[in-house]
C-alpha cells in the first residue's frame, strides 16, 4: 500500500466518522424528544388517574357506589386502608372483601368482552393466563 492508498484511507475514514457523529447526534435528539413527548404524556395519564380517583372517592362517599364502596372509603379517609391493602388482600374487612369481589367480578367482565371482541387479545390472553394452585377459571387472587 502507498502512502497515496494510505492518505486516502484517512481522508475515507475521517468522512465516515463525521457522518457516524452526524447520524449519533440526530439519533440522540430524536431521543430526548420522543422521552420528552412520553414524559408529558406520562404527566397526563397521571393527572387523568387522579381526577378519576377523586371523582371516584366523591361517588363513593354520597354512596353512590354501595354501602360496600362507602364504608371502604371512610376508611380510607381515616388512614386505616388503601387501595394496595384492599386490592391485595391485606385488609380483611367486610366492606374490603366485598369491593375486592366487585372488582374482580368487574375484571373477569372486561376480560370476557374483550376475548369475544379481540382474537389477538384472546390468544394472547390464553397464552399468558396461569391458574395458580387451588385457583378456579375466572378466580383472580393474588
Amino acid at each position: 500500500m502507498t502512502p497515496q492508498d494510505l492518505g486516502g484511507l484517512r481522508t475515507d475514514f475521517r468522512q465516515a466518522m463525521r457522518e457516524i457523529e452526524q447520524v449519533t447526534a440526530q439519533l440522540r435528539a430524536t431521543s430526548r424528544a420522543i422521552e420528552s413527548d412520553l414524559a408529558g404524556q406520562l404527566e397526563e395519564l397521571r393527572r387523568q388517574r387522579r381526577e378519576a380517583e377523586g371523582e371516584y372517592a366523591e361517588q363513593a362517599r354520597r354512596g353512590d357506589a354501595g354501602q360496600a364502596r362507602k364504608r371502604l372509603q371512610e376508611r380510607m379517609d381515616k388512614g386505616e386502608t388503601t387501595w394496595r391493602d384492599v386490592l391485595s388482600g391485606r385488609d380483611d374487612h367486610w366492606s374490603a372483601q366485598d369491593v375486592r369481589e366487585e372488582v374482580a367480578r368487574d375484571a373477569r367482565q372486561e376480560v370476557d368482552r374483550l376475548e369475544l371482541e379481540d382474537e389477538d387479545f384472546r390468544r394472547t390472553y390464553r397464552q399468558d393466563a396461569v391458574l395458580r394452585r387451588g385457583q378456579q377459571t375466572g378466580e383472580w387472587r393474588p
